[in-house]
């Protein structure tokens, strides 16, 4: 039976109860209705003797053919699969098939007694007591199917005694019918009750099983997502830990080797040997760091403004392009004007591993960079080359972390694994789509799939300051780190900058100084994470509140983006990660200074 409101979805547990009840009597129908023909059967018995016998034929077939149809009718509800009843619908149509059978009981009754006298009254009597009580087998399912049936059958019976007899005996058997309809009635509503609570039950049951089954689900899910992290940082540490042992390895080497070298050509080529060993171990590391990153990233974390390709098409060509004349390489850009959504710093990032990639696997030939329109407003980012070619075999893999495979040895000259995987997690972050066509021996061409948007208008590029040289007015600023180094570093920096900087190693030492000379400055240079309970932020507000002046604060920090990050946000500081770029430290000093002047 499809019942079509309210949505399944949305019923509540006691509407699936009156649906499942409502299913169940109808599917029941049968029961009575073998009753009734059963019950009538016994009754054309004495009235073969008492009735005329063409009343007894009358009788069997009006009550047999009546049954016929009001099982066929109750069976054609139940049977419909898709009749697309309402709820209230099933439960009227119910209760007018009750309604009707009671009726033609109450009516057969007072035929068979008025026709044939008092020899079929017991007859009569004892047939209302028994379909009465059999009745409540399928009629308690939905009580007011069970009124419709008793009220009709028995009162019209009733009623008919009441009117055309007065005698003794005819009194007291009315009053034990109305004594019986209460509570044949009474037991019929706790029997729907018990019924209604052991539907009910079964529902709850049904809904706590699925429930547990869910959770199951979730936490197997989870187990299993939780033993492939395991698997996948196993994995990844052991091969991280493989690569940076290798030059760890040779430095170790080559520092002993410097105490028992003779000549200086020697000496300068063993310090030439370290010197790459530790830019291998800074490139492994910033590739690490770029794969953590993007792997925490998210779209809502990754910035996500208008950005012309051309303009990061000429920053990675000038990168990469001493490196591909030196391999004998034609590295080229195609022109575009398309600009893109995304964000530069991620999308240079991305582009450069595609390209470092293609000029590492490429021993001759070319590499070129470009970008084909697509549909739906999309661009396709592709940097294609005549390199080695990817085994088909193998291009599920070549997302996997320290996976190479054209360097199976795991040289460090031919890179680490890992630039695959930085062009994946920024995508994914970015909520672009990396595809790649290749064919073994010719070359290969790998594509990014990024959302196209307008040239914004007057779009112009701010002229950058230099990253040298001395300012033109003078510029006093506070640096506080708790590193000698950093200390040490910036304060040669500054003095080629001709700026006054008055430096610091501790917060305490900070706080003492601004109350005897902070007026002076411009602007603020603090550590993040000082060596002590203090954040750069705190001593930022501190200091502020001291001084009374909203004075531009940049924070170093060789941290990764967390929370303090949006506090430093909220007051619009200015985050710098180390290794800072001397052209960003400039332009910070220069605006800070700029400000304080007007």
């Amino acid at each position: 039976m499809n019942i079509t409101d309210p949505p399944v979805a949305s019923r509540s547990l006691e509407q699936k109860v009156r649906i499942a009840c409502l299913q169940e009597q109808y599917a029941k129908s049968p029961l009575p209705a073998l009753g009734v023909c059963s019950v009538s059967m016994l009754c054309a018995v004495p009235g073969w003797f008492y009735l005329p016998r063409s009343v007894v034929v009358g009788y069997l077939l009006a009550m047999f053919g009546y049954q016929g149809l009001m099982l066929g009718l109750s069976q054609w509800v139940y049977r419909q699969r898709d009749i697309g009843l309402s709820l209230q619908q099933v439960a009227w149509a119910s209760t007018a098939i009750y309604a009707v059978s009671g009726v033609a009981i109450g009516v057969s009754s007072v035929v068979l007694y008025r026709i044939g006298g008092e020899p079929m009254f017991l007859f009569v009597v004892l047939v209302q007591l028994g379909l009465a009580a059999g009745s409540l087998g399928t009629s308690a399912y939905h009580p007011p199917s069970m009124l419709a049936y008793l009220l009709p059958a028995m009162g019209i019976f009733i009623g008919d005694l009441l009117l055309h007899d007065r005698s003794f005996t005819v009194n007291v058997v009315v009053v034990g019918l109305i004594f019986d309809l209460f509570y044949v009635i009474v037991m019929g509503h706790e029997q729907s009750r018990s019924i209604h609570t052991a539907v009910r039950l079964t529902f709850q049951n049904d809904d706590l099983l699925r429930r547990l089954q869910v959770q199951t689900e979730v936490a197997q899910a989870a187990r299993r997502q939780v033993e492939r992290d395991s698997e996948y940082k196993s994995r990844f540490f052991a091969s991280a830990s493989h690569d940076l042992r290798q030059p760890v390895h040779a430095l170790n080497v080559y520092t002993s080797l410097l105490n028992s070298v003779e000549t200086e050509a020697e000496r300068d080529e063993i310090v030439e040997r370290i010197g790459t060993c530790v830019a291998t171990l800074d490139d492994l590391f910033g590739a690490l760091l770029t794969v953590s990153r993007a792997e925490d990233s998210t779209e809502e974390q990754v910035g996500r403004t208008p950005q012309p390709l051309q303009g990061i098409f000429d920053t990675v060509l000038h990168q990469f392009g001493p490196l591909a004349e030196q391999k004998g390489l034609s590295l080229r850009v195609v022109p575009t004007s398309v600009w893109v959504s995304g964000d530069r710093l991620a999308l240079e990032r991305l582009l450069s591993n595609l390209v470092s990639n293609a000029i590492r696997f490429t021993p001759q030939g070319k590499v070129r960079i470009g970008v084909r329109r697509r549909a739906l407003g999309k661009v396709s980012v592709q940097v294609l080359d005549t390199g080695i070619g990817i085994d088909p075999a193998l291009r599920d893999r070549i997302f996997e972390e320290f996976f190479q495979a054209a360097n199976p040895g795991r040289h460090a000259d031919r890179g680490f694994g890992l630039g695959l995987v930085i062009v994946s997690r920024l995508a994914r972050a970015l909520d672009y789509r990396v595809s790649v066509d290749s064919r073994p021996g010719r070359g290969s061409c790998f594509s990014v799939l990024v959302p196209q948007v307008p040239e914004p208008k007057q779009a112009s590029v701010k002229p950058q300051p230099a990253a040298s040289g001395r300012f033109s007015s003078p510029i006093s600023l506070l640096l506080v780190d708790d590193d000698p180094l950093v200390r040490d570093a910036l304060t040669r920096l500054f003095a080629d900058w001709q700026v006054e900087a008055d430096v610091c190693g501790s917060s305490h030492e900070a706080y003492a100084l601004a109350r005897e000379q902070g007026n002076r400055w411009d602007c603020l240079l603090l550590d993040q994470r000082l060596d002590e309970v203090t954040t750069g932020v705190e001593l930022a507000d501190q200091l502020r509140g001291l001084l009374h002046r909203e004075l531009p604060v940049a924070l170093l920090t060789g941290e990764d983006i967390g929370p303090w990050t949006l506090e430093a946000q909220a007051r619009s500081f200015t985050v710098l990660h180390k290794p800072v770029k001397m052209i960003r430290l400039r332009a910070f000093i220069a605006a800070s200074a700029n400000q304080s002047r007007r």
